[in-house]
């Protein structure tokens, strides 16, 4: 089962550990316990700004329709779902059960 597979009120928070530089329209992340940097592209870097912002993966769906041109609900929950998976898979996102 994945990390927010049949979770709509599944919450996420971003580790308080991580260190963030936004770019033009990603961002870079260092994880100093892994001592591992993340490049985000532009949808990635979407979802790691929106995380703390609009809370459930539906709702950080929904801002991206908004933001992004030409997106469908079904892709933009299916991208979301797929990234936040990866960020808490790479312990830059901490889920909260709500």
């Amino acid at each position: 089962m994945s990390v927010v597979q049949g979770a709509i009120t599944a919450r996420f928070t971003r580790n308080p550990a991580i260190e963030a530089a936004p770019m033009k329209d990603e961002s870079v992340l260092f994880n100093p316990k892994t001592n591992k940097f993340c490049l985000l592209n532009r949808t990635m870097a979407f979802i790691w700004s929106s995380v703390d912002q609009n809370g459930t993966p539906e709702e950080i769906s929904t801002a991206l329709c908004r933001s992004f041109s030409g997106v469908t609900d079904e892709r933009a929950r299916a991208d979301v779902d797929q990234a936040l998976q990866e960020m808490v898979a790479l312990d830059l996102l901490v889920r909260i059960d709500a």
